[in-house]
C-alpha cells in the first residue's frame, strides 16, 4: 500500500507545483451589459485571473487572452470583424466560454462545430422559473454540484453538435417534436434539451451556458461553473484554481436547490407542541425506503439509490434519463443496501452506518427476522442471514420468487411481522409468487395486501384492490390498513379478507373500504410548474404513501390510534382520526383547512412514516425534486416504467425525527438478552415496536424459554393490563399451543371490544371451537368489528345446526354488505341444511332472501350435485316461494351441474306461481332437459309470451318472462319472436331487455348470436351497450357486428370511439384484423400521425370553450370509463383535478391515450373456457373469483376455474380516434374538465365566498410595507383580524401571527429607487373556483398611490375555458395613498374602523360573464405605485351589474380639484400629480440684487404641494427671493435655466429621467447652488443615474418616525449660524448612510432609532457636499408641518440658500 500512496503523493505535489508555477490566466470578458461584465470580471479577478473587459470580441483584445468569456443579453450575431476574430481565436487553440445570447454570436454552422450549438431561425427561448438539472459529478465542471432553480430563459431548438457532453438540461415548452412557437413562460414534460455542455473540438475547448440573467450569473454555483469552465478550456490541471472558498461552499446546497438538513427542517410548518430534527442525512444515507428497529432497539434502514431504473438500460440519452444510477454500466453489482445506523456519541444523532448487506436491486421493503432480515427486491423475497454473528449478511436465501415487476413502482413493500405469525405486506402490482425451490406457482397476487410465512411455506392474498399501493399497517388489535397511492382514496381499511369473500360468491362487498375516500388536500398553493405538479387526482392524494397508526405511547392520548400518511408530491404529512362506523373504520379530519405538516421546500419528499420505540415519528425523505414515476401525460418512459426526466437524482436522503414536547421518555429494552419473564414484560411496553419485537423474539426462542413464558402469558391475558398487551398474550399462547378453551371463551366475553374481537380472530386462525353462547353474544355485539370476527370464526369449521339456527335468527342484524358476506361465508362450509331450513320456513324478508341467494351461490359454486338435489327437493316441497325463486336463479346463472333426478324440477315446473315455474324452466333448459321435459316447458312458455308483451305487468314478472322465453326460444318460433319483439320495442323496460341479453350470454349458446346482432342497430342507450358487450364477448358474435357494419344496418356513429376501438383491439386476431379493414373502408379510426394531429389542434383547444357543451360530450363519450366528481363511472383513471393541466397536455391525453399507460390501467384480455372473452380491468381477485371492471361501470365476476387464459395488453380501455370530435368538441370537453378541476377557494358566508389569499400574500403588516421594512409606522395597523364587514361585504383579514411566514397582505412591486416595496413580486395569482357576479376588494390603497392618473393595479379575471376579463385600477381614482392626507377618490370607499391609523378602502369589480372563475391575477404596472390588497370576496348571485360603459373612466391628469393656483393641463405629463402650490410657476422680471429660487418637488408619502412648494417656497419668498414653485417636470426643465438657486425635494419617477438628471448636472456645472430637502436625499432612482453618488454622497433607505433631538456638530459653519445648538423636532429620522464620506462635511446629527448591533448610533442630518463647481447642502429633515413650521428648520433653510449662492 505504501508505494501506491507515495505515487499519489508525488502526483499531487507535481500538480500543485504546476499550478503554482503556471502563469495567471488571461481572460477577456465580453459582455454587452456593463454591470454583468463588471461582475464576471470581478469574480474571475478574485480567483487570480488577469481580466480585461470588452463589449464586443475584437482581434486586438483577443490576442492578449488565453480564454474568452462571451456574454450577450440578446441572441444576435456579432459583426463580421468580431466573428472573424472568434474564428481565428478558436483556431489558435484557445478556449471559449459562451454564455446566453453569445451562442448566437457566430454563424450557425461554425457555432455548431466550434461551440457545440448554433442559433437558427427556429431556435426559441422562454423565461420562467426553470430547474437547471445538473448532472452532478458527471464531469469536473459539475463536481459536487446540485440541481437548482433560476428565473431565466430556457433555450431550445438549437443546431447541436452530437459530440457535446451535456452537463445540464431543462424541460422546454414543446409538446411534440415539431418546432413551433413556445408557450410563453411554461415548460411541459414532453421535451428536454441541453442548457449547458462542454465540447472538445479539434482545435480548442468550449463551455456553453445558455442562461444569462444578471441574477443567475451572480449565483455561487454559476460563478463556480464559469470559473471551472475557464480553467477547463484553458486545460489547467486544477479546474478549481480560480474558485474561491465562497464559490465552492454551497455547490451541493445551492440557493434555489436542495437545502442542508437543518435548513430543510426549518421549512417545516408543524403543529404546536412538536419539534423536528434531522437525525441522519446524505452522504451517510441515500434514498431511504424503509426502516425497522430490532430487538436491541437499533435502527435499520434500507436504501435504494438504484430507484427507479436499477440496472436497466437507457431508453434516452444519459443527460435526459436521470433514473439510472450508473449510465452505461449495467453488468455491475447493485448498490442498494440494508444497514444499521448507530449514534457513536449516544446523542440520538446517527453518525455511523454498519452495512449489513449490499448488492440487491430496488429494495422496497424489509423486516427483522431471526439472524437477519427478510427483504423484497428484484426477483424475489429473500432472507439475508448473518450466520456467523459478524454483523454482515453471509447468506441470501430465496423464500419466494416472482417479484420482478416491469414497472418498478408497482412493487411489494412495508413488511410487518404480526402477532399471528404471518408477515403482512403491501403490493402495488400483480404477479404470481413461486416456490423458491421448484418454481411452481404458489399464489396469484394482485394490488393490495398479502401475507406470507417466513419459512417460505405459504403466501396468500389478504385483500385485493386495483391500483398502485405503498403503505401497510398492522395494529396491535390486528386491524389492517393499506396505503393506496394513486386513486385519490389514500388509506384503505381491510374490512374482510379475500378468503372470506371467496366463500360468498356474488357478494358486492370488497375486502377494502376507503377510510378517506376522495379526501382533498388542504394546500391552496398547488404546484403549477408542469414538471412538479400533480399528474392526476389534482388536489387530492395522487402519491399517497404510508398508512401508519400511532401506537407509540409517548404522545398525548388524543393521538393514540390516529392514522398518518404522506403525500410526497405535495410536501405534506396528513393526519386523521379513525372512527368505527359499523363494520369499518372511517377517517375524520382533525385539522381544518391545513395539513399536519407542510414543508415550503419542494425538495421535501416524504415517502414513508414510521413510529419508533421512543414514541417519536420518523419520516423518510427521499429529498428530491421529483418522485413521480410514470407520467400519464405521455412523455417518453424508461424501461422501468418511469418517465424520462433529468431531475431524478440518487444522492440525497434524510430521516427526520418528530417528537412531542410533552413526550414521556421511553427506551427500547435489550430483548436479545431478556429471559421469558423479560420478554413477556415487554408486552406491556407503551410502544408497539417493542411489543411486536417481544413476541417475535419469544416465538423464536428455545422450547425451555417458551415453556417458561406460558404462565406469565396466561396471567397477563387475564390481568388488568393494557388491552394491547393482553391481545398479544392471547396470540402468543395460541401460537405456543397453550391457549386453553376456557381462557379463549373468557377473552371472547372481555369488557374490551378489541380483546373480544381478537379472541374470535384467534379462534378462526387456530380453528378452535367456542360455545354457541359466545357466538350469540358476539352477533349481538355493539361493535361491528366483533360481529365480523365472530362470523369469521363461525366459518372456520363446519357449521353446526345450532350455529345455523343462530345465523338465521341474526339475519336482520346484517345490514351491511360485509356482514352479509361473512354470514354467507360462515354458512358456506355446510350451506345445504341452512338453505333447507329457509325453504321450509315462511320468512321472506329482504335480508333472508339475500342470505338465501348467497347460500345458493355457495352451493352452486361448490358444484356438488348431491347438495343441489337436496336444495331443489326442499324448494319443491317448501312454502317459501321467494327463497325458491332466488335459488333457481342462482343455480341457472352459475350453470350448476345437472342432477340425475328431475322429479323436484318437474314439481317446480308445475307450480301455479308463474315466476317460480319460469325460473325452473330456465334451469331445465340449462341442464339440457328440453327433450325430456318438453311437455312441461311448452305451457310455461305459452303463458309467458303475453306477460313479456304486457306493458301493465310488473317489471320483475316481465323480467323473469324474458329470461325464460330466451331460454325456451328454440322450442317454438313464437317464443323467439316474442324475445325479438321485446328487444325491438322501445317501450320494453330497460331492465327486461338487459335481462334478456344477459340470459343469452349466460346460456352459452353460440347459435344465439344473430338474435342479439339483429337488435343492435335498433337499440339505444344501455341496451345498445349491453348488446354490444354481449356480442364482443365471443369472436363468432363479434364477426356479426362487423357484418352489420358492412351491411350498414349499424352505423359507426352509433357505436362511438370506445366500441370501435374494442373491435380493432379484439383479443381474437382475425376479428381485430377484419375490424380494422371494415372501419377503414367506413373512414373510421385513428390516424397514426398523432403528433401532427396534436400540432394542428393545439392552438384551437387553447381558445375559450363551452363547459356546458363539454359536459354533454363527456357524458356521451367519456363517462363509460371515467369519473369526474359525481359524473361518470369509476373504471379507468379518475379524472378529478385533471383539468389543472394545460389544454395542450389534456389534448395529448385525449388524442393519444395509449402514449403512456401505467400498469394499473392496462387492459386484460380474459378468455374463458367456454369461449367467452372480456376486455377489462381487474378490480380485485381472490383464489375463487375475479371481479372485472367493464366499460360503463359494470363489474362482472368470473370464476378463476373458468379462465382459460389471461393476457395483459399494453393499451388502456380508452379508445383512440377522439380527434373525430373536431376542434370545437375537443375544446369544449377540455373546458369542462378544467371547469370541474378548479377547487372552490375560501369559505362561504351567505351569498359571499371569502377567498383564501394566504398563498398569495407577500407582506407582513407588523413591519413597514413601502419605503423600508424597519419603518413600522408605514403599514396598516389593523384593529382586529378574522372576519370583518366593510361597506356591507364580509372579508377575512389574516392574522400575521397565524399566517404563512407572517404574510397577511398583498403588496405588489412599486416605489422608487430601492424602496422596500420594490422587492415584492409584480404579480400574484388567487384561485377562485366559483362563478361570481362581483368581486369585492378590501385594500385599494398603496404606497405612492396618490399620484393621480397612474395605473395602480391590473386585475385579470381568468375564467375556466380560457376567457379573460382585465380591469385596470388607477391611482387617484380607485386607489388612494395609504397615508390619509387626501383619501377621497371616487372609485372606492373608505372602510371605516378597520385600522388604527392610515386607512383601507373597498372597491368592486363587476364580473362580465357567468362562467366559473379559475383564478384572479393581480399585477402591478411596475411604476411608483405599490398597490396593496388585504382581502377579496366573491359575491355569488345578487343584483345584476350595470351595463358596460357605465363605470367611471380615469380622469385626465390634472382634472381634480386644486388647493391653490392651478397650471395648464397641457403642461402636465400624463403621470404627473396635480399642483396645489400657493405660488406661481413663473419668475417675475429681474430686479437688481434679487435671486431667483426654483422650488420643485412631487411624489408620494408627503404633501409636496402644501409643505415644500407651499410653506418652504413662501419662507424663501418672504426672505426676498423671487420664487417659482412647480411639481411638474416640464415646468422644472423650463424654469431651471432661469433660476439662480434650486430648492429640490421629490421622489417622483419623473425626476429619475435622463432629462432631469441632465438638467440638474448642467445647473450644478454652471456653478449654481442646490439645496436638497428630505425626500431628495433618499435613494429614489436607479444607481445608474449616479444622482445619490454625485449630489448626496449616499442617502437613506429607511427611517423611523418620532420626536428626537437635533444636534449641531459644526457650529462655526455658515449654514448653522443662529441655529440652536440642540433642539427637538418631530420628523422622519432618515437613516442616512454616507457612502462617500470624504466628499461630505456633516454639520448636524440625530440619533438612530433602535440601532442594531454593529450600526452607528448617530446619523447625519445636515451636511454639505463638496463639488468642484457648485455648493450643495443636504437637509434630511422635512416630513410635514412639524418640521416646515419649525423656526430652526426655517433658519436652516434660509442659511442654506444664503450659503449655496456663494460669494
Amino acid at each position: 500500500m505504501l508505494p501506491r500512496f507515495s505515487h499519489l503523493l508525488r502526483l499531487a505535489l507535481i500538480l500543485a507545483v504546476a499550478s503554482l508555477s503556471a502563469a495567471p490566466l488571461r481572460v477577456l470578458v465580453v459582455s454587452d451589459q456593463d454591470a454583468v461584465g463588471a461582475d464576471l470580471a470581478a469574480s474571475l479577478g478574485q480567483g487570480g485571473a488577469q481580466v480585461k473587459r470588452a463589449t464586443t470580441p475584437l482581434a486586438a483584445d483577443l490576442a492578449a487572452a488565453d480564454v474568452a468569456l462571451l456574454h450577450q443579453s440578446k441572441f444576435a450575431a456579432y459583426d463580421a470583424a468580431a466573428q472573424k476574430a472568434l474564428v481565428d481565436f478558436a483556431k489558435s487553440g484557445r478556449g471559449l466560454v459562451v454564455v446566453h445570447g453569445a451562442i448566437a454570436g457566430g454563424a450557425t454552422d461554425w457555432s455548431r462545430e466550434n461551440l457545440g450549438g448554433g442559433w437558427t431561425p427556429e431556435s426559441q427561448k422562454f423565461r420562467a422559473t426553470t430547474m437547471l438539472n445538473i448532472r452532478s459529478d458527471a464531469h469536473p465542471l459539475v463536481k459536487g454540484m446540485s440541481t437548482f432553480d433560476v428565473e431565466d430563459d430556457t433555450v431550445f431548438d438549437l443546431a447541436l453538435n452530437e459530440k457535446n457532453y451535456v452537463l445540464s438540461a431543462s424541460f422546454t415548452s414543446k409538446v411534440t417534436n415539431a418546432r413551433r412557437k413556445a408557450e410563453a413562460g411554461r415548460a411541459s414534460v414532453y421535451d428536454i434539451q441541453p442548457q449547458s455542455w462542454v465540447l472538445e473540438a479539434p482545435t480548442h475547448r468550449a463551455v456553453v451556458l445558455l442562461q444569462g440573467d444578471a441574477a443567475t450569473l451572480r449565483h455561487a454555483s454559476i460563478h463556480a461553473f464559469l470559473k471551472r469552465g475557464v480553467a477547463w478550456v484553458a486545460k489547467r490541471a486544477d479546474f478549481d484554481e480560480l474558485c474561491t472558498p465562497a464559490d465552492l461552499a454551497d455547490l451541493r446546497y445551492p440557493v434555489g436547490g436542495p437545502r442542508r438538513p437543518a435548513d430543510a427542517v426549518a421549512q417545516f410548518r408543524l403543529q404546536p407542541g412538536f419539534k423536528a430534527a434531522s437525525i441522519v442525512a446524505e452522504p451517510l444515507v441515500n434514498k431511504p425506503i424503509a426502516v425497522q428497529w430490532d430487538e436491541r432497539g437499533r435502527l435499520w434502514v434500507a436504501e435504494t439509490p438504484e430507484y427507479p431504473n436499477g440496472r436497466r438500460t437507457l431508453n434516452a440519452e444519459p443527460w435526459k434519463e436521470g433514473g439510472v444510477l450508473v449510465p452505461g454500466l449495467y453488468d455491475r453489482p447493485a448498490q442498494d443496501k440494508i444497514s444499521v445506523l448507530v449514534s457513536s456519541k449516544g446523542d440520538g444523532n446517527l453518525d455511523q452506518k454498519q452495512v449489513f448487506h449490499e448488492g440487491l436491486e430496488l429494495i422496497t421493503g424489509f423486516c427483522i427476522w431471526k439472524d437477519g432480515v427478510i427483504v423484497v427486491a428484484q426477483k424475489g423475497i429473500f432472507w439475508l442471514r448473518d450466520t456467523n454473528g459478524d454483523g454482515k449478511a453471509d447468506q441470501e436465501v430465496l423464500l419466494y420468487g416472482g417479484f420482478t415487476p416491469g414497472d418498478t413502482h408497482f412493487v411489494a413493500n412495508h413488511f410487518i411481522v404480526a402477532p399471528d405469525g404471518w408477515i403482512y405486506a403491501s403490493n402495488g402490482g400483480g404477479g404470481t409468487a413461486t416456490h423458491a425451490k421448484t418454481g411452481e406457482p404458489m399464489a396469484r397476487l394482485s394490488p393490495g395486501t398479502f401475507r406470507f410465512k417466513p419459512d417460505g411455506s405459504a403466501i396468500e392474498q389478504v385483500a385485493s384492490l386495483g391500483g398502485n399501493s405503498f403503505g401497510n399497517e398492522v395494529t396491535s388489535d390486528m386491524e389492517l390498513y393499506h396505503g393506496k397511492a394513486t386513486n385519490g382514496n389514500p388509506i384503505q381499511h381491510v374490512v374482510l379478507p379475500e378468503q372470506i369473500l371467496a366463500k360468498a360468491p356474488g357478494t358486492p362487498a370488497k375486502a377494502f373500504n376507503s377510510v378517506n375516500r376522495g379526501r382533498p388536500v388542504a394546500r391552496a398553493d398547488m404546484p403549477d410548474r408542469a414538471p412538479l405538479m400533480q399528474i392526476d387526482q389534482v388536489g387530492h392524494y395522487s402519491a399517497g404513501c404510508a398508512a401508519a397508526v400511532y401506537e407509540g405511547g409517548a404522545w398525548p392520548k388524543e393521538y393514540h390510534g390516529t392514522v398518518w400518511m404522506s403525500e410526497p408530491i405535495l410536501d405534506i404529512v396528513h393526519h386523521e382520526k379513525l372512527v368505527l362506523d359499523g363494520a369499518f373504520y372511517r377517517g375524520e379530519l382533525l385539522l381544518e383547512n391545513k395539513e399536519w405538516l407542510r414543508s415550503a421546500d419542494h425538495w421535501f419528499c416524504p415517502i414513508d412514516i414510521s413510529f419508533g420505540p421512543d414514541g417519536a415519528m420518523y419520516i423518510l425523505d427521499f429529498y428530491t425534486p421529483v418522485v413521480a414515476h410514470n407520467d400519464t401525460r405521455g412523455p417518453q418512459h424508461s424501461k422501468s416504467g418511469a418517465s424520462v426526466r433529468p431531475d431524478r437524482e440518487h444522492y440525497f436522503g434524510r430521516i427526520y425525527r418528530i417528537q412531542h414536547e410533552a413526550a414521556a421518555a421511553q427506551a427500547h429494552p435489550d430483548l436479545a438478552k431478556a429471559d421469558a419473564a423479560g420478554l413477556v414484560a415487554a408486552f406491556t411496553h407503551p410502544s408497539k415496536v417493542v411489543r411486536f419485537n417481544a413476541i417475535r423474539v419469544l416465538l423464536d426462542r428455545d422450547d425451555a424459554t417458551q415453556a417458561a413464558a406460558v404462565a406469565p402469558l396466561s396471567a397477563l391475558l387475564t390481568s388488568g393490563a393494557a388491552v394491547e398487551a393482553r391481545i398479544q398474550a392471547l396470540w402468543a399462547l395460541l401460537r405456543l399451543g397453550k391457549l386453553a378453551p376456557a381462557t379463549l371463551a373468557t377473552a371472547a366475553a372481555a369488557p374490551e371490544a378489541a380483546l373480544r374481537k381478537n379472541a374470535f380472530l384467534a379462534a378462526e386462525s387456530g380453528k378452535l371451537a367456542l360455545p354457541t353462547a359466545a357466538f350469540r353474544a358476539a352477533l349481538a355485539d355493539a361493535d361491528g368489528r366483533v360481529r365480523l370476527a365472530a362470523l369469521r370464526a363461525m366459518g372456520s369449521a363446519p357449521l353446526t345446526a345450532d350455529a345455523g339456527l343462530l345465523l338465521l335468527s341474526a339475519q336482520s342484524q346484517f345490514t351491511d354488505e360485509w356482514s352479509k358476506a361473512a354470514a354467507t361465508a360462515a354458512a358456506s362450509s355446510n350451506p345445504v341444511p341452512t338453505l333447507e331450513g329457509l325453504l321450509a320456513g315462511s320468512v321472506s324478508s329482504k335480508e333472508v332472501v339475500e342470505f338465501a341467494r348467497s347460500l345458493a351461490a355457495a352451493v352452486a359454486t361448490a358444484n356438488q350435485p348431491e347438495g343441489v338435489a337436496r336444495v331443489l327437493a326442499a324448494a319443491s316441497k317448501g312454502a317459501n316461494v321467494a327463497v325458491a325463486k332466488v335459488v333457481l336463479r342462482e343455480f341457472t346463472e352459475r350453470r350448476t351441474a345437472a342432477v340425475a333426478d328431475t322429479q323436484a324440477l318437474k314439481s317446480l315446473l308445475a307450480s301455479t306461481d308463474l315466476e317460480l315455474a319460469a325460473g325452473a324452466a330456465s334451469l331445465a333448459v340449462q341442464w339440457n332437459q328440453v327433450a325430456a321435459l318438453g311437455n312441461e316447458l311448452l305451457p310455461i312458455g305459452e303463458r309467458l309470451v303475453p306477460v313479456l308483451a304486457d306493458a301493465a305487468a310488473a317489471p320483475d314478472v316481465r323480467l323473469q318472462a324474458g329470461r325464460t322465453l330466451t331460454a325456451l326460444r328454440d322450442l317454438r318460433p313464437s317464443f323467439r319472436a316474442a324475445v325479438v319483439a321485446a328487444l325491438a320495442d322501445k317501450s320494453t323496460p330497460e331492465s327486461v331487455s338487459l335481462a334478456v341479453v344477459a340470459s343469452v350470454v349466460a346460456a352459452g349458446d353460440v347459435q344465439a348470436g344473430p338474435l342479439l346482432a339483429g337488435a343492435l342497430g335498433k337499440s339505444t342507450g344501455l341496451l345498445r351497450q349491453s348488446l354490444f358487450g354481449a356480442l364482443i364477448s365471443r369472436a363468432e358474435w363479434a364477426q356479426l357486428i362487423l357484418a352489420e357494419l358492412e351491411a350498414k344496418h349499424v352505423s359507426p356513429m352509433q357505436l362511438g370511439p370506445l366500441q370501435t376501438s374494442q373491435l380493432t383491439r379484439h383479443p381474437d386476431a382475425a376479428v381485430a384484423k377484419r375490424a380494422a379493414e371494415v372501419l377503414a373502408k367506413l373512414n373510421v379510426g385513428s390516424s397514426p400521425a398523432k403528433d401532427d394531429i396534436i400540432n394542428k389542434l393545439r392552438a384551437e383547444v387553447e381558445k375559450p370553450g363551452d363547459a356546458a357543451k363539454g359536459k354533454e360530450l363527456f357524458v356521451a363519450a367519456c363517462q363509460t370509463c371515467h369519473q369526474v366528481g359525481n359524473v361518470g363511472y369509476d373504471v379507468g383513471p379518475n379524472l378529478q383535478g385533471i383539468g389543472a393541466h394545460p389544454a395542450s397536455e389534456l389534448l395529448v391525453h385525449i388524442v393519444d391515450p395509449n402514449r403512456m399507460v401505467d400498469d394499473e390501467h392496462r387492459t386484460w384480455n380474459i378468455k374463458l373456457k367456454d369461449g367467452t372473452q372480456h376486455q377489462a380491468l381487474i378490480g380485485s381477485e381472490n383464489a375463487v373469483a375475479l371481479k372485472l371492471k367493464m366499460a360503463g361501470g359494470v363489474t362482472i365476476e368470473v370464476k378463476v376455474a373458468d379462465i382459460a387464459a389471461r393476457t395483459r395488453v399494453e393499451t388502456s380501455l380508452m379508445p383512440e380516434g377522439f380527434e373525430a370530435l373536431g376542434a370545437e368538441g375537443l375544446r369544449n370537453i377540455i373546458t369542462y374538465l378544467r371547469s370541474v378541476a378548479v377547487p372552490v377557494n375560501g369559505v362561504t358566508v351567505g351569498s359571499f365566498q371569502l377567498l383564501d389569499l394566504s398563498a398569495a400574500m407577500t407582506a407582513d403588516t407588523r413591519w413597514g410595507l413601502y419605503a423600508n421594512r424597519e419603518t413600522k409606522g408605514d403599514t396598516l395597523p389593523f384593529v382586529k383580524f378574522g372576519q370583518v364587514t366593510a361597506n356591507g361585504v364580509p372579508f377575512i383579514i389574516l392574522d400575521p401571527t397565524k399566517a404563512k411566514d407572517g404574510k397577511n397582505v398583498i403588496v405588489l412591486k412599486g416605489g422608487a429607487g430601492r424602496a422596500y416595496s420594490q422587492s415584492f413580486p409584480q404579480s400574484v395569482e388567487i384561485p377562485v373556483g366559483v362563478a361570481a357576479t362581483r368581486l369585492h376588494f378590501l385594500g385599494a390603497v398603496g404606497g405612492w398611490a396618490g399620484i393621480q392618473g397612474l395605473p395602480a393595479q391590473n386585475v385579470e379575471i381568468r375564467f375556466v375555458g380560457g376567457r379573460k376579463q382585465v380591469v385596470t385600477h388607477f391611482a387617484g381614482r380607485d386607489f388612494a395613498d395609504y397615508y390619509p392626507d387626501d383619501p377621497e377618490v371616487p372609485g372606492s370607499k373608505i372602510a371605516a374602523g378597520l385600522v388604527k391609523s392610515h386607512h383601507v378602502r373597498t372597491l368592486v369589480v363587476a364580473v362580465d360573464g357567468p362562467e366559473v372563475i379559475e383564478k384572479v391575477l393581480l399585477t402591478s404596472p411596475g411604476n411608483t405605485v405599490a398597490p396593496t390588497t388585504v382581502a377579496i370576496t366573491a359575491e355569488i348571485g345578487g343584483a345584476p351589474n350595470p351595463p358596460k360603459g357605465t363605470q367611471p373612466t380615469p380622469p385626465p391628469p390634472g382634472k381634480a380639484k386644486a388647493k391653490g393656483p392651478s397650471i395648464k393641463d397641457g403642461d402636465l405629463p400624463a403621470d404627473n400629480p396635480r399642483t396645489t402650490a400657493p405660488t406661481g410657476q413663473k419668475f417675475g422680471a429681474r430686479k437688481p440684487g434679487q435671486l431667483r429660487v426654483l422650488v420643485a418637488g412631487a411624489g408620494s408619502s408627503h404633501n409636496f404641494p402644501k409643505f415644500f412648494l407651499g410653506t418652504d417656497g413662501q419662507v424663501a419668498k418672504n426672505a426676498g427671493y423671487d420664487v417659482a414653485a412647480t411639481p411638474n417636470l416640464k415646468e422644472t426643465l423650463e424654469l431651471l435655466p432661469q433660476a439662480d438657486l434650486f430648492l429640490f425635494s421629490g421622489n417622483h419617477g419623473q425626476f429619475g429621467t435622463p432629462e432631469f438628471q441632465k438638467a440638474i448636472r448642467d445647473f450644478v456645472g454652471a456653478g449654481k447652488g442646490v439645496v436638497l430637502l428630505h425626500a431628495a436625499t433618499w435613494y429614489n432612482w436607479p444607481l445608474e443615474t449616479k444622482y445619490n453618488e454625485e449630489f448626496v454622497c449616499g442617502g437613506a433607505r429607511g427611517h423611523g418616525h418620532s420626536e428626537f433631538p437635533f444636534t449641531v456638530t459644526k457650529a462655526d459653519h455658515p449654514v448653522m449660524a443662529g441655529v440652536p445648538a440642540s433642539f427637538k423636532i418631530r420628523d422622519e429620522s432618515y437613516n442616512v448612510e454616507l457612502t462617500r464620506p470624504e466628499g461630505a462635511e456633516v454639520l448636524g446629527t440625530i440619533p438612530r432609532q433602535n440601532p442594531k448591533e454593529g450600526q452607528s448610533t448617530i446619523l447625519p442630518s445636515v451636511w454639505v457636499v463638496q463639488h468642484p463647481k457648485a455648493r450643495i447642502v443636504c437637509i434630511a429633515l422635512g416630513h410635514d408641518e412639524h418640521s416646515h413650521d419649525h423656526p430652526a428648520y426655517q433658519k436652516l433653510l434660509l442659511n442654506a440658500l444664503t450659503w449655496v449662492k456663494g460669494n
